[in-house]
């Protein structure tokens, strides 16, 4: 099945397929049961619901799949095949699709604060939130450059570390850089 703009869109726009299409990014190819414990506030049932939609429309894959006793359990695994659908929107300088992957990207950090906002206790000094907008000039080997330096800079914490304190919580960190302005 060949995956559509419309179907990728509203990937990344619903919580749980988003959350999980993360969780999977961010663990390597994991288990039902490994995305459970990372994602417990998803029921189990909406958990192999969603991984089997999302195989189905082909954001995911089954890498491998094992006996155990009775039941099979899959592995599963971010499928970066789609992403020539996006270097052909790029390629095509599909300006509306564009728009609506930026819309779609927006729309799920909005529904992360106000998960957050509506949280009974939250702490908005202390729980390492926030957000910041400063002007930089660049060429676009020097943007380039930037990203690729960001990237490395964050890798490292892309995977939950050996925190004997237990104290690491997932944050999900966005950085845009708006198109150019005219002079």
């Amino acid at each position: 099945m060949e995956l559509t703009t419309k179907e990728l869109m509203e990937c990344f726009v619903n919580p749980t397929k988003s959350s999980l299409i993360l969780t999977i990014q961010q663990l390597g190819n994991c288990t039902a049961k490994e995305l459970m414990a990372h994602q417990p506030e998803i029921p189990q049932a909406t958990l192999y619901r969603t991984l089997k939609h999302l195989t189905k429309i082909g954001i995911i894959t089954v890498v491998s799949e094992k006996k155990v006793r009775a039941v099979t359990e899959k592995t599963y695994g971010l499928n970066t095949s789609f992403a020539p659908d996006i270097e052909k929107m790029i390629a095509e300088n599909n300006g509306a699709a564009y728009f609506q992957l930026m819309s779609s990207f927006t729309l799920q950090l909005l529904a992360e604060f106000k998960a957050y906002s509506e949280q009974p206790i939250i702490d908005i000094r202390h729980d390492g939130s926030g957000f910041s907008a400063t002007p930089i000039y660049v060429t676009e080997t020097e943007l380039q450059t930037l990203a690729q330096e960001i990237a490395n800079v964050t890798k490292p914490y892309q995977t939950k570390g050996t925190d004997p304190d237990n104290q690491q919580k997932l944050h999900t960190m966005a950085l845009v850089f708006t198109p150019p302005k005219e002079n």
